[in-house]
């Protein structure tokens, strides 16, 4: 029997960050984990990790994008080795359904460029997540939470990212749930706690905006359009797998 390839320390790091966010585009994992480098390091990176069974993979209708998920195997490896406690993983069987995959997608997306911008905190934890860690006890949880922990420098941070895809009202639903996430956020409330919430397109993005701001909400609410936040490059949807390039430096104010 041939001898398993030896795992590069890049390889977990990839793995994690999977397992963390269920599934990621190969365009993502690539800006995210293998900045600089080529698309053939990726490649070989995702080989190790399927040729080990902790990694899964497919291309959406057989000839798109490439898509990877963790596997329990994975899962148990990152445990063992001491990357990750289990319950902050998500070890899947295959890729999220096709209604979930924008997205999940525009999820990482926004993940992605918060790191960019060193505000992804200390600690992001997806949707998934806080509802296992919070047992359902809450009625709205946000898409994505960066914290950043309490130091004797540091009061710490809350950052609670939303993405709306534009098929909720805006007056009816996403101002009533915004209004539910900020209860939620409440009790953490401080000068360093704020929302991101990123929706599709100027127009929607300055309707959400003045409707927010009208319901006066009490803390700070943020409002992005998601492509131009994330970058064109790296946005869900991606058919093909060139390596993309790094977008020009964005920043928000939380004001």
């Amino acid at each position: 029997m041939a001898a398993r390839i030896r795992l590069l320390p890049r390889d977990l790091d990839s793995l994690a960050a999977v397992s963390r966010f269920r599934m990621l585009q190969r365009a993502q994992l690539h800006r995210w984990k293998f900045a600089g480098l080529s698309d053939t390091v990726v490649r070989r990176s995702i080989a190790r990790l399927v040729e080990r069974g902790w990694l899964g993979s497919e291309r959406l209708h057989k000839n798109g994008m490439q898509v990877v998920w963790c596997t329990s195997a994975g899962r148990d490896a990152l445990v063992e080795e001491g990357i990750a406690h289990a319950e902050e993983l998500f070890p899947a069987r295959g890729p999220v359904p096709a209604k979930d995959m924008a997205h999940t997608g525009a999820i990482v997306d926004a993940a992605i460029r918060l790191t960019e911008l060193g505000r992804a905190g200390d600690r992001m934890i997806p949707a998934w997540g806080l509802q296992r860690l919070l047992g359902g006890r809450v009625e709205v949880i946000p898409d994505l939470l960066c914290l950043t922990h309490r130091t004797d420098e540091h009061g710490g941070a809350v950052l609670a990212v939303e993405v709306d895809l534009g098929g909720e009202p805006i007056a009816s639903v996403l101002v009533p749930k915004t209004m539910k996430l900020v209860s939620f956020l409440r009790p953490y409330a401080g000068s360093a706690t704020a929302i991101l919430l990123l929706t599709v397109g100027e127009r929607r993005r300055r309707t959400v905006e003045k409707a927010l701001r009208q319901a006066r909400l009490g803390l700070p609410i943020a409002v992005a359009a998601l492509d131009a936040f994330t970058s064109e490059n790296v946005r869900s949807g991606r058919s093909n797998e060139e390596t993309p390039e790094t977008s020009p430096s964005s920043d928000f104010s939380m004001g």
